[in-house]
């Protein structure tokens, strides 16, 4: 249900990209199926192309970009695109800072939108990054630098025998659109990060 659900969100963007962060090869395999348009960035592909997928994203050619932080999340610019989908979190606030930062940085010209699905079992290391966030904001807060913080934004998570309806964000008049997207899984929560 995590990857459908993960598949759900970065298709409710239809007017701009997603960047999809996984941890797990099953996992990015199960968003690339799920997903329409979506191309996959693996630790096994050949050089050109990793290049390429890459290439055609930043040009547009790709709706949606599936990979892991490890591969992608480091040094590259992606500040056109504006949503990103997290397949779980790791409990490393440097990766999931780093993997914000690819699309949240200078040159961005809309909000940034990272849907953070993840297993009830992994809430722990969730509420775990909440607090490297906070600190981080108060070491850098009289400096002008931007931290992602989870804690600082709408935490929405879906009950163990429940259904949620999350916001859409379309980047246009009317935004956000409470309501728009029906995540119906037992077992999973989603965390919402904007700027």
């Amino acid at each position: 249900a995590r990857i459908e659900a993960t598949a759900r969100l970065a298709e409710a963007h239809p007017k701009c990209q997603s960047l999809v962060w996984c941890g797990l090869n099953e996992e990015a395999d199960g968003v690339t199926d799920a997903t329409r348009g979506a191309v996959q960035v693996a630790g096994q592909d050949a050089y050109d192309a990793k290049v390429s997928a890459v290439t055609r994203f930043v040009a547009g050619d790709v709706r949606t970009l599936v990979s892991k932080v490890r591969i992608l999340g480091y040094g590259m610019n992606f500040q056109h695109c504006p949503n990103m989908e997290f397949v779980g979190i790791s409990h490393s606030w440097e990766a999931y800072y780093q993997a914000i930062r690819r699309c949240w940085r200078f040159g961005q010209e809309s909000p940034v939108h990272a849907h953070i699905v993840y297993d009830w079992a992994e809430g722990a290391v969730v509420e775990a990054l909440v607090g490297p966030a906070d600190q981080a904001a108060h070491q850098h807060g009289g400096m002008g630098v931007a931290v992602p913080q989870p804690a600082g934004f709408a935490q929405c998570r879906i009950k163990q025998q429940g259904r949620a309806l999350l916001p859409s964000f379309d980047h246009g008049v009317g935004d956000p659109v409470e309501g728009d997207i029906l995540i119906d899984a037992a077992q999973h929560g989603v965390v919402l990060v904007s700027e």
